[in-house]
């Protein structure tokens, strides 16, 4: 138990499986409900095929930080489980990931090139984000839009070769994914500024010495505004959906009452609750897939899968809620 506790914190796992796959799992789902498509079996190949593709991503990228900045981070005082494994162990794995989650998607795709075309820029600006040549994150306001493009952007133009035919909607996908990495990385510099400025690591947030709440309020509102034209779509398809929409803004509601009132942390500037978060990593990739279900139920395990994969960002928020509700029966 103890050494998967360790694999998990060598690849950061905690940090992006629920944060940044539902909503890519999702963009995929979306463009296979507005295509029509109910093919169950291609349908839910490349759904496991992609994600095992998002997830070698990530654990690349997020290792490759780790390996580059070891020294900074040593400086710091961090504690990471990446200290205590040999590098050229690290090496080698960081060659394999790539193969990992490539390879598999490229042969049920025919072998496509065009495909690994695209692959090789995704790994390229996941790397070039941390690794000295590059080191895209000590360039202020270009790091931070590389990093956003890199993690959030790139890896959806992946859905254009599982699905046929792409959409107006797809672009808005990306935009909405760039905008909330956007948001995830100036609350990540906020809170990192301390430690970034005692390493000597420069960061948009340390550069520009921006309001941090004020830029992130008005990332939030945009990337709101955006989310409604997507909602817009989805509830042309089925009226029923706005059910979803009314529970989750009084959830979310719910969760910014504690977070500020009763906690007195900035909701906009903590990872205690980022305000979408659970709309873009939970309810939107179930709704989805409950869509999906409500055609044939053979799409069951995928919506197993969403579960998994979402399951704990929703526990950890229904939290929240406990809180809020004691907090009203306490004061009767």
């Amino acid at each position: 138990m103890r050494a998967m506790k360790k694999v998990i914190d060598y690849f950061r796992v905690i940090e992006w499986y629920d944060s940044k796959i539902p909503f890519m799992l999702c963009g995929y789902i979306f463009n296979i409900v507005l295509s029509g498509d109910k093919s169950v079996w291609d349908i839910s190949i490349k759904f496991i095929l992609y994600f095992i593709y998002l997830a070698a991503f990530l654990s690349f990228s997020y290792l490759i930080n780790d390996y580059s900045d070891m020294e900074a981070d040593k400086k710091a005082g961090k504690k990471k489980v990446i200290f205590d494994v040999d590098k050229r162990l690290t090496t080698i794995v960081l060659v394999l990931l790539p193969l990992f989650g490539v390879v598999p998607l490229w042969i049920y795709l025919d072998f496509n090139m065009l495909y690994i075309g695209l692959t090789v820029a995704v790994y390229f600006l996941g790397a070039a984000y941390s690794i000295p040549l590059f080191r895209f994150k000590e360039r202020g306001f270009i790091g931070l839009l590389e990093c956003s493009v890199a993690q959030r952007c790139i890896p959806l133009l992946v859905i254009p070769f599982l699905v046929d035919p792409y959409n107006i909607y797809f672009v808005l996908w990306i935009v909405i994914s760039f905008i909330d990495g956007i948001r995830y990385l100036v609350i990540h510099q906020y809170i990192d500024k301390e430690n970034d400025l005692n390493a000597g690591i420069r960061t948009f947030v340390l550069d520009y010495k921006i309001d941090a709440k004020k830029l992130l309020v008005t990332l939030f509102v945009i990337e709101s505004a955006f989310f409604l034209f997507i909602f817009f779509k989805l509830f042309m398809i089925n009226p029923y959906m706005i059910v979803f929409l009314v529970f989750y803004i009084i959830y979310e509601r719910i969760i910014s009452i504690v977070v500020t009132r009763y906690m007195k942390v900035e909701w906009f500037c903590s990872f205690l609750a980022v305000p979408l978060e659970d709309l873009f990593n939970v309810f939107l990739l179930m709704i989805v897939l409950l869509y999906l279900d409500t055609v044939d139920l053979r799409f069951l395990p995928l919506t197993a899968l969403g579960v998994l994969l979402t399951i704990r960002c929703f526990i950890g928020k229904t939290a929240f809620v406990k809180v809020f509700i004691e907090s009203k029966l306490r004061r009767r």
